[in-house]
């Protein structure tokens, strides 16, 4: 009746499933008709529908989303971090309340919007200091008329860059990951892994302990136990799996 997309994050009705669906909505009147056209003739049915199927096809408890104190709480995809005054629109924030038994809040209207690049143009006086301003100094000089200057390191980089190693699939590049972490964690040597999402993360985390280790993921899903597990990432033998922005504003 619906197919997902392979990213995982957008679904969409076959023909048969608006038949269906159709017909569905029809034999309990919320359609006059079981024909798939009446469906899209009335836009905030379709719209509620389709954000039902999307919040039951596509998002997940503990995944994309937390249920804390009785209420929605969403999760940034890319951190884990819970975005509680985030809510979701066309209709599928509903659809999770509903999803989950949860009562209904209310939806938020845009009054007013601005881009980012709008905002910052009305300062006076623009300045910013980046690690990653270099890979983007096209955009900088467009947006804003700025130059990006790079600081030279204080002392000389000591870093040494080894040969690419290239794997046939995720699986492969994972089990090379472990025998890498296997063999610094036998010297006692602190370890930290960083990943690209939560879910990744949570992966990792299953094979290291497969392999007989301790890893603590750093995840912004628990406020309160994060600076716990960042303390401890530097104990002899530590083992921390951490997303990209988890930890960061932890006191």
């Amino acid at each position: 009746d619906y197919e997902v997309e392979p990213e995982g994050d957008q679904v969409f009705l076959t023909p048969e499933g608006e038949e269906r669906l159709a017909r569905r909505l029809a034999a309990v009147g919320l359609l006059e008709s079981d024909d798939p056209e009446a469906l899209f003739d009335s836009p905030g049915l379709a719209r509620a529908a389709l954000a039902a199927l999307h919040v039951g096809a596509c998002m997940h408890r503990d995944q994309q989303y937390l249920v804390v104190d009785g209420a929605l709480v969403l999760l940034d995809e890319a951190t884990g971090r819970p975005q509680p005054h985030r809510r979701l629109q066309h209709g599928i924030h509903a659809a999770l309340e509903c999803k989950e038994h949860l009562p209904l809040s209310r939806e938020n209207v845009c009054v007013a919007s601005v881009s980012c690049p709008g905002l910052f143009r009305r300062y006076a006086q623009l300045s910013g200091m980046t690690g990653t301003a270099a890979e983007a100094d096209d955009e900088v000089a467009r947006l804003y008329g700025l130059q990006v200057f790079r600081v030279p390191p204080h002392r000389a980089n000591q870093r040494v860059d080894e040969a690419d190693l290239v794997f046939d699939d995720d699986r492969e590049r994972r089990r090379a990951l472990c025998v890498d972490v296997v063999g610094l964690h036998e010297r006692e040597v602190p370890v930290l892994v960083g990943v690209p999402t939560e879910d990744v993360a949570r992966v990792v985390a299953a094979d290291l302990l497969a392999l007989g280790m301790t890893p603590r993921v750093l995840s912004a899903k628990d406020p309160a136990g994060e600076a716990l597990t960042i303390a401890d990432a530097g104990r002899l033998g530590a083992v921390t799996v951490a997303t990209p922005l988890a930890g960061r504003g932890v006191d």
